[in-house]
C-alpha cells in the first residue's frame, strides 16, 4: 500500500498530467483522471484529497460547482494560461490556488505541500471536534444493538490444513471469510517471497488500484501494527489518541475500502494483513465481532506462515531436484540409515537402472555391489578420497566413482555418490595414445634409419675397396678403427632405445650429489669428445639425496652431454654446475638443486617446446633420446627439471628431495619392486 498522500489531476493534456505525476512521484500518490464523468467517483474514493484542475479541460465549471457542494474535503488548485478567460473567471469560485499551466517543478511541489499541510490539519480539527462531542460518553456504545458475528465456522478446517497451493489456500479462506463475516469485500495481503514488501494475495470484489498496490516495511501502516498489536476498525479510530496517525489509519482504511484491518502476526514480524469491508446489512462493527475476527487472524497467521514456510520450501525443493537432474554427472545420495534417497536422471542413464526401482530402498537391495559398498563405507567413515575406477555391469560404460561423506556439526547426514561416464574421455585416451605410438614408432624408424644408414655406408664403402687394397697397412688400420667407431655408435643407439623402452628397476641408497656430477662430467666428456673444462661448485654441507646412483649418474651425463655439444663452437666455452641446498616447499624438508650452466648460443626458439620429447634434436648424428631420459630420471626420484635458455647460454635445473632417516629406510624397503613408469 503506498500511504503517501492522495492527489488528482484532471487534464485532457498528456504532458501537463505526465509532468504533475513525475514532479509528485515522491510526495504523493497520482491519479490521472481524463474522462468528466469519472472524476466525481474518483474523488469520492481518495476525499480528502487535493485536485490539481486544468483549466482548458472539458466541463471544468459544472465540475467544479459540484465538487465544491458535495466534497468540501477536496483542496482545489487550478492550473491555467495567464492572462485568459478561465484564469479571470475562476476568481468567482473558491479555490485553494490558482497556478500559471507552465510551472515549474520548485514552484508545483510548494503548492502541493502547502494544500496538503491545510488538508491534514482540517482533518485533525475534525478528528479533535469528534472527541470533545464524545468525551464522556459511554465508549462500549459503538452502534446499533445487533446479533454479533458468530464464530468462525467448521469450513475454514479445510483451508487451514490444505496449503500446497499459497494463493488457492487464501481465495479459499477469503471465500468463507465474506460467507461467514457477511461483508461485501475481503482481502488478505501477505509479504511477497523473496521482498521485504507486501502484495494483494487474494481478495472478492477490492478495489482495481488495489492489484497493483506495493506496500514496503518502512511503510507508516506496516510500523504501527507493528507497534500496535491490535484491530484497527472505524469504530475505534477515536481510541487512537495522535491526531497522526488517526488520520493515517483512515487514510488507510479508504485506500484498501475497508471498514477493518487485522494484523498478521508472524513470529519475528508483520507478514500480512485481513481487511474486510461493510456488513451488509449496513450496521456496524461491535466490540465482539472484532474480537472474533481478532481470533480468525491467529489462525491465518499460522496457516499464513507455515504455507510461507511451506512454499519457500517447496521452491528450494523444485530448484534443488531441477540442479540435481541437470548435472551431467551421475548423483546418488544416501540417508544416514542406509536408505537411497536420491538417484538422478543421469544416474539412471549411466547404469541403466530406473530411479522408481531403487529409491527408498536399502542401498544393498537398490545398487550393485561395488556402489553400495563405497556408499556404506562412507557412512561408517572409511570412505576413500581418490576416485576409483569401474566399468558398468548393465551399459559396459567406463565410469569414475567419487564418495562423499555429508556431516553437520559432526553428525553423519548420509553419503552421496557422484558418477562421472568417462567412456568418452577413454576412448580418446585410447586413440590419442595410439597416435603417439604410431608417431612414435614412425619418428624411431625415420631416426633409426638415418642413424643407421650412416655407418652402415661408411663401412660398405671401406669393405668394397678392400679387396683392392688389403696390402696397404694403412687402409686396414683406418678400415678396423671406422667399423669399430660405426659399430660403437650402434651400440650406443641401440642402448638408448632400450633404456627408453625397457627402463631397469632403480636401487635407492644415499648418493653423494658432488661425486655423481664429478663422474657424469667425465663420461660426458668422453661420449662428445670435448676437453671443455667442467667446474663443479658445491658447499660442503650438501646432505646425500635417496637415489640410484648409476641411473642419477647417466641422467646427468646427457644433460652434461648437451652442453658440451653446445659449447663446441663458443670463443671461450664454460661450462659450470652449482650445487646448492635449500628448503623444500613445506619449508621443513631440504632439496638438493643442481644447477647445469654453459655459454652456448642456446636452444633454438622453433624446439624449445620440445625439448623433452623423443628424437627432437639438433645433431647432426642423434636421436634425441637425452633429455626425455634425463627428465623421466629426475620424475622418478621425486624431483623437478626445467631449463632456461638464451642468447648467452642455457641453463638446465634439477631439484632432487634431500635423503633422510625415514626416507632411507621406506625407499629401501622398495628398491626391490620401484621401477620407472
Amino acid at each position: 500500500m503506498n500511504l503517501l498522500p492522495n492527489c488528482v489531476a484532471y487534464s485532457q493534456d498528456p504532458a501537463l498530467a505526465q509532468r504533475i505525476k513525475g514532479y509528485l512521484h515522491e510526495d504523493a500518490h497520482v491519479q490521472l483522471v481524463e474522462e468528466p464523468s469519472r472524476l466525481e467517483s474518483v474523488l469520492q474514493q481518495y476525499e480528502p484529497t487535493v485536485l490539481f484542475l486544468d483549466l482548458r479541460a472539458e466541463e471544468w465549471r459544472p465540475l467544479l460547482r459540484r465538487i465544491r457542494e458535495s466534497l468540501p474535503t477536496v483542496l482545489v488548485v487550478a492550473a491555467g494560461m495567464p492572462g485568459s478567460e478561465p484564469m479571470r473567471e475562476i476568481d468567482a469560485f473558491d479555490v485553494y490556488a490558482v497556478e500559471d499551466v507552465e510551472m515549474d517543478r520548485l514552484r508545483l511541489l510548494s503548492v502541493f505541500r502547502r494544500a496538503n499541510d491545510f488538508l491534514r490539519l482540517l482533518q485533525e480539527n475534525v478528528v479533535l471536534r469528534k472527541d470533545s462531542l464524545r468525551r464522556g460518553a459511554d465508549r462500549q456504545d459503538q452502534g446499533i444493538p445487533s446479533q454479533s458475528l458468530p464464530l468462525p465456522p467448521h469450513q475454514f478446517s479445510q483451508a487451514f490444513r490444505n496449503f500446497s497451493s499459497v494463493d488457492a489456500m487464501l481465495e479459499r479462506l477469503v471465500e468463507g471469510i465474506v460467507s461467514w463475516a457477511r461483508v461485501a469485500r475481503a482481502g488478505i495481503f501477505s509479504i511477497a517471497r523473496g521482498r521485504d514488501s507486501y502484495r494483494l494475495r487474494a481478495g472478492i470484489r477490492c478495489l482495481d488500484s488495489l492489484r497493483d498496490l506495493d506496500v514496503t516495511a518502512p511503510d507508516p501502516l506496516v510500523r504501527w501494527m507493528k507497534m500496535n498489536a491490535h484491530v484497527i476498525s472505524r469504530t475505534t479510530l477515536n481510541h487512537v489518541e495522535d491526531p497522526s496517525d488517526r488520520i493515517m489509519l483512515e487514510r488507510s482504511l479508504d485506500t484498501l475500502g475497508a471498514e477493518v484491518i487485522v494484523p498478521l502476526h508472524g513470529r519475528n514480524q508483520i507478514i500480512g494483513w485481513l481487511f474486510v469491508g461493510r456488513h451488509v446489512t449496513g450496521r456496524p462493527f461491535m466490540q465482539t465481532d472484532l474480537e472474533n475476527l481478532l481470533m480468525l487472524s491467529e489462525h491465518v497467521s499460522n496457516t499464513l506462515e507455515n504455507a510461507l514456510l511451506y512454499e519457500e520450501v517447496a521452491l528450494q525443493k523444485t530448484l534443488a531436484e531441477t540442479l540435481i537432474h541437470s548435472l551431467p554427472a551421475g548423483i546418488v545420495a544416501a540417508s544416514a540409515d542406509g536408505t537411497i534417497r536420491w538417484f538422478n536422471s543421469t544416474a539412471e542413464e549411466i547404469l541403466g537402472v530406473q530411479a522408481d526401482t531403487v529409491l527408498n530402498r536399502p542401498l544393498k537391495n537398490g545398487l550393485d555391489g561395488q556402489l553400495a559398498g563405497l556408499l556404506v563405507a562412507s557412512l561408517r567413515g572409511d570412505a576413500q578420497d581418490e576416485p576409483a575406477e569401474w566399468v558398468t555391469p548393465r551399459t559396459r560404460r567406463s565410469v569414475s566413482l567419487v564418495v562423499r561423506r555429508l556431516e553437520a556439526d559432526s553428525q553423519c547426514l548420509g553419503a552421496v555418490l557422484i558418477i562421472r561416464d568417462m567412456t568418452r574421455e577413454k576412448l580418446l585416451r585410447e586413440k590419442q595414445e595410439e597416435l603417439e605410438r604410431s608417431a612414435f614408432w614412425t619418428e624411431l624408424s625415420a631416426a633409426m634409419s638415418h642413424e643407421i644408414r650412416n655407418p652402415l655406408v661408411a663401412i660398405s664403402t671401406f669393405a668394397q675397396l678392400l679387396p683392392e687394397r688389403y696390402s696397404d697397412e694403412e687402409f686396414r688400420e683406418q678400415f678396423r678403427d671406422l667399423v669399430t667407431r660405426e659399430i660403437g655408435r650402434l651400440n650406443t643407439m641401440m642402448d638408448q632405445i632400450n633404456a627408453f623402452a625397457n627402463p631397469r628397476k632403480l636401487d635407492f641408497k644415499p648418493v653423494n650429489p658432488p661425486a655423481v656430477l664429478r663422474q657424469a662430467a667425465r663420461i660426458a666428456r668422453q661420449r662428445a669428445g670435448n676437453d671443455c673444462e667442467v667446474v663443479v661448485s658445491a658447499d660442503e654441507s650438501i646432505p646425500p639425496v635417496h637415489a640410484d646412483e648409476a641411473d642419477l649418474t647417466e641422467c646427468f651425463g646427457h644433460i652434461v652431454t648437451n652442453a658440451m655439444e653446445a659449447v663446441k663452437n663458443a670463443p671461450s666455452p664454460s661450462i659450470h654446475i652449482t650445487i646448492v641446498c635449500e628448503r623444500g616447499p613445506d619449508s621443513v624438508s631440504r632439496c638438493c638443486k643442481v644447477h647445469v650452466q654453459d655459454n652456448g648460443t642456446g636452444i633454438p626458439a622453433h624446439i624449445r617446446d620440445n625439448v623433452y620429447s623423443p628424437f627432437c634434436t639438433t645433431k647432426a648424428r642423434g636421436i634425441g633420446l637425452g633429455l626425455p631420459l634425463a627428465k623421466r630420471s629426475i620424475a622418478d626420484h621425486g624431483g623437478e627439471i626445467s631449463i632456461s635458455t638464451g642468447p648467452k647460454g642455457t641453463t638446465v635445473s634439477t631439484s632432487l628431495p634431500a635423503a633422510t632417516a625415514a626416507s632411507v629406510q621406506t625407499n629401501g624397503e622398495q628398491a626391490a619392486h620401484i621401477g620407472r613408469r
